[in-house]
C-alpha cells in the first residue's frame, strides 16, 4: 500500500520536470526535482524492507541470469548519482577483467550496489570519491566499492550485516539499520557472499562474491553456431 501511494508522487514529479502541464521557473523545479528524488529514496527504502519480509516468510523469488558486471555497475552508479552530486562525491568505476559477466537476478543485484553506494557516500567526506572495483578470481565475480570515510572499529565490523545494526558513527545519521543485512541475505540467497573491511580515520571496503558467468559475447558466438 505505501508502495502505491508513492508512485504518483514519483510520476506527477516526473511530469511537472517534464513541463508538459505548463512551464517552471528554475525554483520550482527543483522543487519537483526534490520531491522525485525523495520518492525514489522511500521506494528503496521499502524494498529494503519488502525484502527482508519476503525472506523470512520464504517468498523471496530470484530470476537468476548471466549479467554484464561493469553495466550492472554502471546502472547503480546512475542510480545514486543524485546523493553523490549532492555530497559533492564522485564514483569511479574500474575493471580489471574485460567483459566479466555474474551469475546473479537482475532486480536484487542491483538492490546490492544501490544500497553499497548510497552507504558509501553517506559516509564519505564531502568532496571525496568511492571506488567500484570489478574483478574475478577462482570464478568469481567480486565487486569491491570503497569509500575514504571515518571507517569502523574491528569490534563494530564484525557485527556489519546483522538486521538493524548500527555502529556509533551511524546514529547521527538516517537509516534503517537493514541495509547491510539486506546486502548480506541477497548475496547469500544467489550462492554468493559478503566481506567487510574498515579501518578507524580511513574508510571501507565491502566486497560482494557472486558466481562467474559465461561472457555474454561468448554466449552470442555458441548461439550463432
Amino acid at each position: 500500500e505505501l508502495k502505491n501511494m508513492l508512485n504518483p508522487v514519483g510520476g506527477y514529479s516526473e511530469l511537472l520536470m517534464s513541463e508538459q502541464a505548463g512551464p517552471l521557473n528554475d525554483l520550482y523545479r527543483g522543487f519537483a526535482r526534490n520531491i522525485k528524488e525523495g520518492a525514489d529514496h522511500l521506494g528503496l527504502l521499502l524494498d529494503d524492507l519488502m525484502t527482508a519480509a519476503k525472506s523470512q516468510a520464504g517468498r523471496l523469488k530470484l530470476h537468476i541470469e548471466p549479467l554484464d558486471a561493469l553495466g550492472e555497475a554502471e546502472d547503480a552508479v546512475r542510480l545514486v548519482k543524485w546523493q553523490a552530486d549532492a555530497s559533492n562525491v564522485s564514483i569511479q568505476v574500474e575493471e580489471h577483467d574485460h567483459e566479466l559477466a555474474v551469475s546473479a537476478d537482475r532486480n536484487a543485484l542491483r538492490q546490492i550496489l544501490v544500497n553499497l553506494l548510497t552507504n558509501a557516500i553517506k559516509y564519505s567526506p564531502e568532496g571525496g570519491q568511492i571506488e567500484v572495483v570489478i574483478y574475478e578470481q577462482d570464478e568469481r565475480a567480486i565487486f569491491a566499492i570503497t569509500d575514504h570515510g571515518e571507517g569502523l572499529p574491528d569490534d563494530e565490523v564484525s557485527k556489519l550485516g546483522q538486521p538493524f545494526f548500527q555502529g556509533e558513527n551511524a546514529k547521527t545519521r538516517a537509516g534503517t539499520g537493514l541495509g547491510l543485512s539486506i546486502v548480506k541475505l541477497l548475496a547469500e540467497d544467489m550462492l554468493g557472499a559478503v566481506a567487510f573491511e574498515s579501518e578507524l580515520g580511513k574508510g571501507t571496503t565491502v566486497r560482494v562474491f557472486l558466481p562467474e558467468a559465461t561472457p555474454l559475447s561468448l554466449q552470442a558466438d555458441q548461439a550463432a553456431e
